[in-house]
């Protein structure tokens, strides 16, 4: 797989009254074949187009990384 580091965005949330510091390694990578596979830590993983982006309900380090990549306005 062709990989090209992109950025990297961080969010702190609080999980059950806890801090959470999170760190988003974004990369531009050329998908070749294969059916994309979660890890136990992803609730849902799955392919949509670029314009459907808008549509998903995302969390907040989803949405700042899209308006980022310009996928999303605002």
């Amino acid at each position: 797989t062709d990989v090209e580091p992109l950025f990297i965005e961080e969010d702190d949330v609080s999980i059950d009254d806890e801090m959470v510091h999170f760190v988003f390694l974004i990369c531009k990578v050329q998908w070749k074949s294969g059916e994309a596979r979660p890890g136990d830590d992803i609730v849902e993983l799955r392919w949509v187009k670029k314009g459907d982006i808008a549509t998903l309900e995302l969390p907040r380090p989803s949405i700042k990384i899209f308006k980022k990549l310009g996928l999303l306005k605002g």
